[in-house]
This record gives C-alpha cells, sequence and structure tokens, in this order.
C-alpha cells in the first residue's frame, strides 16, 4: 500500500485500537458542540493548500450530519496480516449535496481519526459538516467501500451553534479558508466522477 493511501482510508492506529468500545446508537448533540480536534502529526502524507486542491480530488462536497453509529470492517488478506486493524467508518445522514453527485440519503465514512474534543471517533457526533469526499479505496480500481473525507482532517468543515459558516477544523493547513459556506457559488466545481477517481487510485 502506498503512503498515499493512509489518507484515503483513514486507518490511523488510535480509531482502530477503540473502535470496538464506540459503536452507539443515539441522538448525537447537533450544532452545539466544540469543532473536533484532531492529530496534526502523523494523519496524513500529502498537505492541501487550497479549496480547489480538495475539490480536484473529490467526488462531491456535501454537508452531513452524524447519525452516532459506527462499525468497522477488517482489511482483505491482501492489503494487511491476519492482525491487521480494522477500518473504521461511522454513519452519517446526507442533509444536501452542494457540489458534485451523491444519490444515497446515508453514507458510511472512514473516520479521519480521534476527535480529541470529545475523546471519540471523529465525526461520530457534532456538525453539521461540510465535507469534501471520495470512495475510499485501497488502490486504482479498488474500493474499500464507502466514502473517506479528501486530506483527513483538512476536508471537514463544521458549524456551530449559531455560527452562519462552516469552520475549518484542521490547524495544520494553515493555508485553507478559515471558513466556507455551503453554496455552490463559493466552492469550486466537482469535474470527476466517482468512477474516474476510482481509475485514478489515491
Amino acid at each position: 500500500m502506498r503512503s498515499t493511501d493512509r489518507p484515503r482510508i483513514g486507518v490511523l492506529a488510535t480509531a482502530v485500537l477503540i473502535a470496538a468500545s464506540l459503536t452507539a446508537c443515539g441522538t448525537p448533540d447537533q450544532a452545539g458542540s466544540p469543532l473536533p480536534q484532531f492529530d496534526i502529526e502523523g494523519t496524513r502524507a500529502h498537505m492541501y493548500t487550497s479549496v480547489q486542491q480538495l475539490a480536484d480530488k473529490a467526488s462531491a462536497i456535501i454537508v452531513a450530519t452524524p447519525t452516532g453509529k459506527s462499525h468497522s470492517r477488517p482489511l482483505p488478506a491482501e492489503h494487511g496480516e491476519p492482525d491487521s486493524a480494522p477500518t473504521v467508518y461511522v454513519k452519517l445522514t446526507v442533509t444536501k449535496v452542494v457540489q458534485g453527485a451523491l444519490d444515497a440519503r446515508e453514507i458510511d465514512l472512514v473516520s479521519p481519526g480521534i476527535d480529541h474534543a470529545t475523546g471519540e471517533l471523529g465525526l461520530l457526533s457534532g456538525g453539521p459538516f461540510l465535507l469534501f469526499v471520495t470512495p475510499a479505496m485501497y488502490g486504482p480500481n479498488d474500493p474499500a467501500g464507502g466514502y473517506v473525507v479528501v486530506g483527513g482532517p483538512a476536508g471537514v468543515y463544521a458549524k456551530t451553534a449559531g455560527a452562519t459558516a462552516f469552520q475549518k477544523v484542521d490547524v495544520a493547513s494553515g493555508s485553507l479558508p478559515a471558513t466556507l459556506r455551503d453554496t455552490a457559488q463559493e466552492l469550486p466545481a466537482i469535474t470527476k466522477t466517482e468512477a474516474q477517481l476510482l481509475r485514478e487510485g489515491p
């Protein structure tokens, strides 16, 4: 697996070690949670410096809210060892597709790691979130199932109570704008389909 696979499939050691204890069902606290806080180091192989770069690797830009549910999928034999940690997903309800195409009302999304503001899986609660998403994959034409956030934390913007715009949560991506609005006029167009991105690979 290439180093660039890591931000795509989001297999973070800290997330998978506690996956079994974090499967939850319930009503998350919406629009009143603190901004997510993710690890600055060790979570990405590429730094995104513009919204256009995020959009170039995304199949859709969406607004989504957590359902409070999570699950994990084991790595296929060709991508891991028998004791390899599984990939941890959170389930989100898609409330708006701002750019690109995504037909599902709910999606499974690889969690971008542990949210240190809450101590739980990132995107398991809180929000709503503006997300740059693309199909999760191990390599070209090798889908992992579900979706992943482009750039890990870089592709996550969150809205807090009373805010009129979504705020950047990735403090390491200093070149990205501090806020974004969920309007097609403000965000770059999505130019690639899921099939095209899968053919290209991570």
